[in-house]
């Protein structure tokens, strides 16, 4: 992965404006570049600053905001409540074209098939995605995890949410009223299987997403802690 980016590589690679990002290193919201001569180098910690502030600012918070809790060392943990309570939110921003090489180089299926499970989208220049969750990807990757790894295990929770939906379509069939019951339905009426679909309401929904996310992050968090011998 690169780890060095001029002002216009860094601002194409998260889908910003130069301005931006100038005025966004102004406001505190990122470290001042490493100056060699008159150009400005930043590193891969500036790219994952710039992605926390995309992915809580399209969650509605302000930059001003957003700057307090970068200050305070709250932003990832904010995020982490957002997400939490929320269902992700704001536009999806481009894959920065560095990342999108790497991966297709370690596994050349991959990034289509996390598209294909929903998780991000195909672009006239590449892939785009929820700032947020580039926001984690990228925290992992400047924690040394590859690139390629940190898109698998995107794709493994992907598949596991695949796999949850049609169990929470599935619903218990609403209680008959005495009129219905008492109607003829017909000899060609379908016959009651209890396998019929419906769409979650917000609440099942919500109760659904905290229900996944706390079972995925119980088992992930049993595997990596250190085992008893």
């Amino acid at each position: 992965m690169r780890r060095e980016y001029t002002l216009s590589e860094l601002a194409a690679a998260v889908g910003m404006t130069e301005r931006n990002v100038r005025a966004y290193r102004s406001r505190g919201l990122i470290r001042p570049p490493r100056l060699h001569g008159r150009v400005g180098y930043y590193g891969f910690d500036h790219l994952t600053q710039l992605r926390l502030v995309q992915a809580l600012t399209g969650r509605g918070l302000s930059l001003a905001v957003v700057g307090q809790l970068m200050e305070r060392g709250l932003a990832q943990h904010e995020l982490a409540r957002l997400i939490r309570e929320d269902l992700p939110e704001g536009p999806a921003v481009p894959i920065a074209p560095t990342a999108v090489e790497e991966v297709r180089v370690g596994d050349p299926k991959l990034l289509d098939s996390i598209v294909e499970e929903g998780v991000g989208t195909r672009t006239e220049s590449g892939f785009a995605a929820d700032p947020a969750l580039l926001a984690l990807a990228d925290q992992l990757v400047a924690h040394g995890v590859p690139m390629v790894e940190v898109s698998r295990i995107i794709l493994t929770g992907a598949q596991a949410a695949t796999s949850a939906e049609p169990g929470v379509r599935r619903g218990p069939q609403a209680p008959r009223t005495a009129a219905v019951a008492d109607a003829d339905p017909g000899p060609d009426a379908p016959v009651p299987d209890g396998s019929q679909t419906r769409e979650p309401d917000a609440v099942i929904t919500a109760v659904a997403l905290e229900l996944t996310t706390t079972a995925f992050r119980l088992a992930l968090q049993s595997r990596l802690s250190p085992r008893e011998r």
